[in-house]
């Protein structure tokens, strides 16, 4: 293949080269537009470059001393930053990034123009800002493109290491550059210094004991009022207004309805809001179910109509199709994510909370408004059963109280339509009516329809269930915004392009995707495309190909807020939604019922528990069931927080978002966008352990509005000092030039469209005004030029020079600006420190003392060994207290070094030469250092302070017996104290006696200034070398505190494991003074205990005690005693063993939480697999050469802790998500990949810059951390690794969040399933062990930086077509002897960690082999893995076996175990680390050749076209063959002879001698002068046609404009036209109603006298009743006395005819059969009666069917009123008089029938005649005249007009459970005859007389 391509390039130059005409002919080839293809051997060296990149995989996090941190600090403030050999690449990676920030601008630009520009008088306003801004992005873009192609040799020249180009840059190269860089740094200031505030807030963090802030006061509305006043319950049911008064009053106020609450005082008025409610509850829940329905978009329905297109509430359902292509993944918390998990796997939802929710979904108006009041007749229910009145026998109605609520909300029903209207309806009673009517005053006992009795709480609820309706679609619209917002990052970041209806990416890999797969965070890698283009910024040329035209496409939404809704709009103008949207929204709903239902049982178990202990019964099984909360409140807290916290959320992404819009650079934008979906997927932090979760999301939204004032208080601040300072440097006078470039994009004030590219920020200072400094540069060039006493070449290097100088003197003002700034905010911090700890201020500072006043000091003021030394002696400090902070420099000397500025040009001129440039970077320094000084002083008091208040409260929960130190805790803490005073002046005054020693070795007297300043340079860089190193010891002690205390912290909530392995100075064993020597220490492996409590000797080369931990005091106490230096090496190697030991059991401890949500060891072994790791690290110590060596234990230990991270790595990255995949657990798959992307880069040693490093990045492909980059770029590469704050308060690895994090989204049963996979990798290391196999990553040769960890360079490795053969050749017995064992733990650890890289390298270039064969780096469906793992077989793995089992000899063995199967088995005998390394040379050989065909293919298609240009015959420039696919036109002007013409002139004034041309300067020059002024009129020429042609475009658009608005005027004119229609037909409607109420008052004032007379004829008709009744006593009594009386004398007559004076049984016997025949008479009479009763009976249903005719007539004749007065009132008299005969007829039937009875049943005795005469008059009294019949059929009429939900049959019909009634009094009535009573009276009257609704 490289013979292939050699071929093709040396074809396609020499196409290119070619002339094709003779000498002094006219040439009959045209040139062709093609570059040049570089060497073979560059694209082999990319290549090469591409690979190793590959194979940088991700180590561990190392331990960084920050004592290193410091001093290369320091030695970056003393090396310069731009020389001749860094300057080169360094601008060819600046231009070449520029071009795609400026592509982006314009881009952005152009949007906005084309989507906010629509109407003339804007674009006439506009246009000229526009059209200036346009012109000046595209020449800055093509001057950066042109600079970038030029400056590439500086790239070639890095990767060769040949070559010179210093003769590359020219002067304008450097200006350009000079511009940006001191804008871009002035920028960062105000920005930096916020930020370090923020970073230094944990300083300052003490106890603080006062109570919680209030609560939101907005949020405290929404809840129910059954909740305490802040929140903390589950709502409970209540009934009582003047308890959910104040939420109906919010809930009216939300609707913007008219009414005040606070004026219910009764039932009709109740009944007024109810109406009012009701009517809005019919118009929102339509509307509401209007902006529910979603049709698909690009639907045949959809095309037809205008849906999706008019209104926001009418949108469409849209696919999210670049859900796979999303490339940043969001930060999760892991236990939120583990909680939520727990909860889903439990489901424990509440039946009744999931039945309320689902009902929220029913579409039905009907429907939903009957079932709503069902359920505020039952709540009322239970209320009233839940009254302490009601007794404990109502068991099943308690018991079925569930029951109840499922019927209510049946799931059968919840979707479907009633059957009829009419099963609607309720029964509607007499008292209801008249309760209407204003006719009584309330309501009878016993009336149940909600409307009546509870009118406002049946407003409560369907007003609640409108708002929980309302916030849904609020909550679905935000979700949708944010996957709106998650589709515009992922196109910008992916370059998703859509080729053959399908997208596609086409991004190249930053690092922040590199480092998510595995790599180091640097670009470059295996996803990078520049391998294929000449030089990089062809490739990002053609990433912007977009720039080239004049229209542009917009890919993103838009949006409009509505109310309370945010629609989307597609770039086709479509509101839509998402489908993904909607299934967040499903999501959501199940996680917020499984909170709501956790909160339910929570608050039912302790009720329950209350109970229990409150009685001896068991509890009331109401209780138990939580019938008494308020679950549809407990809803709308749910929604109404989540509404909340998802509006709080938006408003801090929209800051974030907008900074996104203004950023142009993609490491920039991936920073951003990481934090935008952070903030997307955050979630509230919910403590189930909590009553209720209001608190919670009180607390986050908090957080989130504190969080989005802050940021946008700095946006503010920001934008407005960047527009102050644009309107500064962009000058009234400055014309466009070249050296307007550098300058940020202009700002117009007060227009429509933003045309800045950027923000910043700049102050009125000389020196940061980009115009004065470029004019220092040009003014000494052109003074210099003026001596004209150099040669071309020494100009090019005095101008480089000299911009170099300027270059060093911005960046190095820059930092001492910042470390100033930073000094004085840390110089705060440590007074407050100070005076905390009792000391003054004056330990901060130091007297100065000038060199030249010195005065020798025979003896040298020494610093204590412990600072409360002083506190008996403080003589040697000094009380020198300075009035305001100085320069670091000034305390040493400010007459020479000290003494600059940057005020004014000459001040600046006098800094241009190499000892002023050397005196500041000695300033720098010095002010870097005291920085440094200070936060080592600061953070080590902090930290023992944290470290002190935890050892209180662990002292605080023991016995007050435990032994305790009598020094006080303040004495304690007064140790940590450092005083900067007494650390400096020693030094300082060594310093000074070398100064006079120098002085008075010349004399006294020194020659020059120079001379002197040299050597003061010299003293004061050594004073401070020497006082960094003394300085950064407090740094580390600190940094062993706070390992210390962490690892005391951990140890603290495992008291076994702290008392079986660990002791600590609060042992109650007392220290001996041999176990403190070392002397006769014999320690035992087994047993933790019979060590010293010592952790190393007093000289620091002896490890006494690996379990030893030592107290804060102990550590500050640390080899004091000790010299600088050794010192130094022993606080370091205590750093590496302590480091690692705490990574090391914070592992162990982790990993052993990572299968429960509690923090207790009990995932597979727990504290015992802990004990043994533990056990197993003391018998690897045991085992090393020398046990008692710090540096052998800390290099095992280190190795120990890298192996540990990297097996979990590696079985996360590998094993685990290869299981879940291989078992079809895709939600498994997707969670652990998200995951991990985000929490293994935390402990990965990859470059974690900030966005602001990302800005000054070391130019490619120079590595960030080589040697290299140290040596050329010292300030960048140290930024770029350690960040804007390289020394951090709290530098800990978050071990355990981070493991958390991955497996925090897995069930239980997925648990078990990672838990196997990491099991298997440590069973895969056991067999690498057991194979006695070295391994190592492989390698690249010839990478010098590429150094592991223990600083020893890796040998064996090696990769690659060229490398490969060695590793083949190399005898595999010698791996494979089983007999060798590795005996070495460092071996050991070097072997596990050699194959676990291995691993992670095979499987980051399997990933990308499946991105480039299969199209997926992550596999959606298990059948694309299927697919895969097939394709990965057949072409790399069984190869690369075969290959392997070739060179083992035992290549027919395996091709027998492999036949006939599936498996990805190894050749027999193989080890693990061949198998994985073969495979490995086998992607490599895959990926190395895949980039040399993706090259080829370009190459082809530029021979193709550049054979096609050249072949061409015509005069006319090949545009058919430039144009794109996507153009449609195109133009051909004609060919210009620029060339051809330079060349005939040229050679007709050359001379050919010998194979050469001579030519003549002055026929060169008269060549070079036509050249130019032919290429000047072509350009001319090509402005004046195309300003021509797009003028006319312009004016073309303008008319067109025109055009639409004046179409829009008629538009506004018909939508006037209309709206005034509309108004006139409302006010018809208004005028119809009017009329139709003043006919029915017409009608009321008829028909008032009737319904008077109705009344007036039933107290007539009462009376008489009572007359007649007394009148039937009377008779009745009289015929009882009469009967009474015959009896008597016939009793007497018979006892005297028969003689029975003395015994009765003869008259008793009589009497008995007297009494029977009486019985028989009456059982005939009764039997008599019931018949003709229920005659009469059938008579009156058909007389209601009569009447019921008669109503349906009356009702027809109503509706034809209008059209036929006269004639339906005529007929409606007929009909009236039909209808009073036949009353009448009846009338006189029933008082026959009444008559007849009545003489029948006169001789009957007993019940029977009692029975009968209650029946008659009950019958009587509901059998009225005609007239008052013909009333009731008026006033049902009436009824009918005054509601709209009812029927006339609904009035005619009687129920069926008053006949029961009736016929259950007639059987069942007493002897005696009740009396009437009046309301009895009422009543039955009122039922006669109107119809039942």
């Amino acid at each position: 293949m490289e013979a292939e391509l050699l071929h093709q390039l040396s074809s396609l130059r020499a196409e290119i080269e070619e002339n094709g005409f003779p000498c002094g002919a006219v040439p009959s080839k045209s040139y062709s537009s093609v570059q040049p293809p570089k060497d073979i051997s560059v694209f082999r060296l990319e290549r090469e470059q591409t690979l190793r990149r590959g194979l940088q995989v991700a180590e561990t996090l190392p331990v960084q001393s920050q004592s290193d941190v410091m001093q290369r600090e320091l030695e970056s403030c003393l090396s310069l930053e731009y020389t001749s050999d860094s300057l080169p690449p360094l601008l060819h990676q600046f231009y070449t990034d520029r071009s795609y920030h400026m592509a982006q601008i314009k881009y952005l630009l152009m949007l906005r123009w084309r989507r906010f520009c629509h109407h003339t008088s804007v674009i006439e306003k506009l246009y000229p800002h526009y059209k200036d801004h346009m012109s000046r992005l595209t020449s800055a873009y093509e001057d950066a493109v042109q600079r970038a192609r030029r400056l590439s040799a500086s790239k070639e020249k890095i990767l060769t290491g040949r070559g010179d180009t210093s003769s590359l840059l020219t002067r304008d190269d450097v200006v350009i550059y000079l511009q940006w860089l001191v804008c871009h740094l002035h920028s960062v200031l105000n920005i930096h210094n916020f930020l370090r505030v923020l970073h230094y807030i944990p300083f300052s963090e003490r106890k603080n004991k006062e109570s919680q802030p209030t609560v939101a006061k907005d949020l405290k509305e929404t809840l129910h009022p059954n909740q305490h006043a802040d929140g903390v319950s589950v709502p409970l049911h209540t009934v009582h207004l003047e308890e959910f008064l104040p939420e109906l009053q919010a809930l009216i106020t939300y609707f913007h309805l008219s009414y005040d609450a606070e004026k219910i005082r009764t039932t009709a008025d109740e009944m007024e809001l109810f109406s009012m409610v009701w009517r809005e509850f019919r118009t929102i829940f339509r509307h509401q179910e209007q902006v529910k329905t979603f049709p698909q978009y690009d639907g045949t329905d959809v095309k037809a109509s205008q849906w999706g297109r008019t209104s926001g509430s009418m949108a469409l359902k849209k696919e999210a199709s670049w859900i796979p292509f999303i490339q940043v993944k969001p930060k999760r918390d892991p236990s939120q994510q583990k909680l939520v998990t727990k909860l889903k796997e439990k489901k424990s939802l509440d039946e009744l909370l999931k039945m309320h929710s689902r009902f929220l979904q029913v579409p039905d108006l009907h429907h939903a408004a009957a079932t709503l009041k069902e359920h505020a007749v039952h709540v009322g229910d239970l209320q009233s059963a839940m009254k302490p009145s009601v007794s404990n026998s109502s068991k099943t109605k308690q018991q079925n109280i569930s029951k109840i609520w499922t019927r209510v909300y049946n799931p059968a029903s919840l979707t479907q339509a009633p059957a009829s209207a009419s099963s609607l309806q309720h029964s509607y009673s007499l008292e209801d009516s008249l309760q209407l009517l204003g006719l009584i005053d309330g309501p009878d006992v016993g009336t149940s329809d909600p409307i009546i009795t509870r009118g406002a709480y049946l407003s409560l609820i369907y007003l609640r269930h409108l708002k929980i309706r309302q916030l849904q679609r609020s909550s679905l619209g935000m979700l949708n915004y944010l996957r709106s917002v998650e589709r515009t990052l992922t196109f910008d970041l992916a370059g998703l392009q859509l080729e053959e209806r399908e997208l596609c990416s086409t991004a190249e890999e930053t690092g922040w995707m590199n480092a998510a797969r595995g790599g180091r965070g640097e670009a470059g890698g295996l996803g990078s495309l520049q391998y294929s283009h000449n030089t990089p910024v062809d490739y990002k040329v053609h990433c912007s190909e977009f720039m080239e035209f004049a229209e542009v496409e917009n890919l993103h939404d838009f949006y409009r807020t509505e109310e309370h809704f945010i629609h989307t709009q597609d770039q086709r103008g479509f509101y839509i939604m998402y489908d993904a949207a909607l299934r967040d929204l499903e999501e959501l709903e199940n996680e917020l019922l499984l909170v709501g239902s956790h909160f339910i049982q929570t608050n039912t178990m302790k009720q329950t528990g209350i109970a229990e202990r409150g009685s001896t019964s068991t509890a009331d099984p109401r209780s138990r069931a939580g019938t008494n909360v308020d679950r549809v409140a407990l809803l709308l807290d749910l929604w109404t927080c989540e509404t909340e916290f998802l509006g709080s959320k938006i408003e801090l992404l929209n800051c974030y978002y907008e900074a996104y819009q203004h950023a142009a650079g993609t490491e920039e934008r991936f920073a951003l966008a990481q934090v935008i979906t952070d903030i997307m997927h955050s979630r509230p932090h919910l403590d189930l352990n909590h009553d209720y979760f209001v608190q919670a999301y009180r607390d986050e939204i908090r957080c989130l509005q504190s969080h989005q004032q802050l940021i946008k208080d700095v946006l503010d601040n920001q934008i407005e000092k960047q527009r102050q300072y644009l309107q500064r440097i962009w000058r009234s006078d400055s014309k466009d030039s070249i050296h307007d470039y550098g300058l940020p994009p202009n700002y117009v004030p007060k227009h429509l469209v933003s045309l800045g590219g950027s923000r910043h920020l700049f102050s009125d200072v000389f020196f940061e005004d980009p115009i004065l400094v470029q004019r220092v540069g040009l003014s000494l060039v052109r003074s210099a030029e003026e001596k004209n006493v150099k040669q071309r070449r020494e100009k090019q290097s005095y101008v480089v020079e000299t911009f170099s100088k300027l270059l060093e003197l911005i960046t190095i003002r820059h930092r001492l600006l910042e470390s100033a700034s930073e000094t004085a905010h840390l110089a705060q911090l440590y007074r407050n420190v100070a005076s905390d700890l009792g000391f003054d201020e004056f330990h901060l500072y130091m007297r100065p003392v000038q060199f030249e006043v010195a005065e020798q000091k025979i003896q040298v003021e020494q610093r204590p060994v412990f600072i409360t030394a002083i506190l008996e002696d403080d003589s040697c400090v000094d009380r020198f207290t300075p009035s305001h902070l100085p320069l670091s420099i000034q305390e040493l000397d400010e007459n020479q070094i000290g003494r600059f500025s940057f005020s004014s040009e000459a001040a600046v001129v006098h800094l241009m030469n190499k000892q002023s440039i050397e005196n500041l970077q000695v300033t720098l320094a010095c002010q870097v250092t005291q920085k440094n000084a200070l936060i080592s002083a600061v953070k080590l008091a902090c930290l023992c302070y944290w470290a002190e208040e935890a050892e209180e409260s662990f002292h605080s929960s023991l016995s007050k017996s435990s032994a305790r130190t009598t020094t006080s805790t303040k004495e304690r803490l007064m140790e940590a104290f450092v005083s900067i005073q007494l650390e400096k002046v020693g030094l300082r005054d060594e310093m000074l006696n070398s100064f006079m020693k120098k002085k008075q070795a010349v004399g006294g007297l020194i020659k020059t200034p120079d001379e002197a300043t040299k050597i003061k340079r010299r003293l004061i860089i050594d004073f401070l070398k020497k006082f960094s190193t003394q300085i950064s010891q407090h740094c580390v002690r600190a940094q062993i505190v706070a390992y210390y205390y962490s690892l005391t912290s951990i140890l603290d909530g495992l008291p076994s494991i702290r008392q079986s392995y660990f002791m600590s100075s609060h042992d109650s064993r007392p220290k001996t003074p041999e176990l403190d020597s070392g002397v006769d220490c014999c320690p035992d492996p087994r047993t933790f205990r019979r060590r010293p409590q010592q952790f190393l000797s007093a000289d620091g080369k002896t490890l006494f005690n690996l379990w030893y931990i030592p107290h804060f005091s102990e550590v500050l106490h640390m080899f004091r005693t000790l010299e600088v230096s050794a010192s130094a090496a022993a606080l370091d190697y205590t750093l590496q063993i302590v480091s690692a030991l705490h990574d090391i059991i914070y592992y162990l401890v982790s990993f052993s939480r990572l299968g429960n949500v509690d923090d207790t060891c009990n995932w597979r072994t727990g504290q015992e697999a802990t004990g043994a790791e533990l056990l197993e690290i003391q018998r690897q110590v045991d085992c090393l050469s020398d046990p008692s060596s710090p540096e052998s234990v800390g290099r095992l230990l280190q190795l120990r802790r890298q192996v540990v991270l990297l097996q979990f790595d590696a079985a996360v990255r590998h094993l685990i998500r290869e299981s879940f995949l291989s078992s079809g657990d895709m939600f498994s798959y997707f969670t652990v990949s998200d995951n991990m992307a985000t929490a293994l880069p935390l402990l990965s040693n990859i470059n974690q810059t900030d966005v602001f490093s990302l800005t000054l990045p070391v130019p490619r492909p120079i590595e960030t951390n080589g040697c290299q980059a140290q040596t050329m770029y010292p300030w960048r590469s140290f930024i770029t690794c350690h960040g804007l704050i390289p020394l951090h308060v709290w530098d800990i690895p978050p071990i355990e969040h981070c493991m958390q994090l991955c497996l925090s989204g897995l069930s239980d049963r997925s648990r078990l399933q990672a838990n196997a996979a990491i099991l298997g990798v440590s069973l895969l290391m056991e067999d690498v062990l057991t194979s006695g196999r070295e391994a190592e990553p492989v390698r690249l040769h010839g990478n010098r930086d590429d150094l592991p960890h223990d600083g020893k360079p890796n040998e064996g490795g090696k990769s690659c077509l060229e490398a490969e053969e060695e590793e083949k050749t190399t005898p595999v017995s010698d791996f494979t002897d089983s007999s060798v064992r590795l005996q070495d733990p460092i071996r050991v650890q070097r072997v596990l960690r050699g194959f676990l890289l291995l691993m992670k390298q095979l499987q980051v270039f399997k990933e990308n082999w499946a991105l480039r064969h299969v199209g997926a780096e992550m596999f959606s469906t298990p059948g694309l893995y299927q697919q895969f793992i097939k394709l990965y077989r057949a072409e790399i793995f069984y190869p690369s076996m075969r290959a392997l089992a070739q060179q083992m000899g035992k290549e027919r063995d395996y091709e027998v175990l492999i036949s006939g199967s599936q498996s990805l088995l190894n050749p027999p005998g193989a080890s693990e680390v061949d198998v994985k390394a073969w495979q490995l040379h086998r992607l490599l050989e895959s990926v190395e050749c895949d980039m040399i065909r993706a090259l080829q293919r370009r190459i082809n298609r530029e021979l193709t076209l550049v054979v096609s240009e050249r072949t061409r015959q015509d005069t006319g420039l090949p545009t058919e063959l430039w144009k794109k696919s996507t153009v449609k036109y195109s133009l051909s002007p004609e060919r210009p002879q620029i060339v051809e013409s330079f060349i005939q002139q040229l050679m007709e004034g050359s001379e050919e001698a010998d194979g050469h041309l001579r030519i003549s300067i002055d026929h060169l020059q008269q060549c070079l002068t036509h050249l130019g002024c032919s290429v000047m009129e072509r350009e001319r020429r090509s402005f004046l046609l195309y300003s021509q042609f797009y003028e006319q475009i312009l004016q073309q658009q303008t008319q067109l404009l025109y055009q639409k608005e004046q179409v829009a005027v008629l538009y506004r004119g018909m939508i006037l036209e209309m709206s005034a229609l509309q108004v006139r037909v409302a006010h018809l409607e208004e005028e119809k109603r009017s009329r139709e109420q003043k006919l029915s008052l017409k009608f009321k004032e008829r028909y008032d006298p009737l319904v008077r007379q109705l009344f007036s004829t039933c107290i007539q008709l009462k009376a008489r009743l009572d007359e007649y009744r007394r009148q039937m006593e009377q008779d009745v009594s009289v015929m009882v006395n009469s009967v009474r009386r015959e009896g008597v004398d016939r009793i007497i007559r018979l006892r005297k005819k028969y003689g029975c004076t003395k015994d009765n049984n003869e008259l008793t016997l009589t009497q008995l059969k007297r009494e029977i025949s009486s019985r028989i008479e009456a059982l005939r009479v009764k039997m008599t009666s019931e018949e003709e009763v229920l005659y009469l009976q059938q008579e009156l249903d058909a007389a209601r069917q009569a009447l019921t005719c008669c109503q349906t007539e009356c009702s027809s004749t109503k509706k034809l009123l209008s059209r036929k007065v006269r004639g339906q009132l005529q007929q409606e008299r007929c009909l009236k008089q039909e209808a009073f005969q036949q009353v009448d007829k009846l009338q006189n039937q029933v008082s026959d029938m009444e008559t007849g009875a009545f003489s029948r049943c006169t001789s009957t005795a007993g019940q029977s005649r009692t029975y009968y005469t209650l029946s008659v008059s009950r019958l009587s009294t509901r059998s009225p005249s005609a007239g008052l019949q013909r009333a009731s059929q008026q006033f049902a009429l009436q009824l009918g007009s005054l509601t709209n939900d009812t029927t006339p049959q609904d009035f005619a019909a009687v129920p069926r459970k008053h006949k029961a009634e009736a016929a259950g009094s007639r059987s069942n009535t007493r002897m005696d005859r009740p009396k009437a009573h009046p309301s009895r009276l009422r009543v039955l009257t009122a039922e006669a007389t109107l119809p039942d609704l």
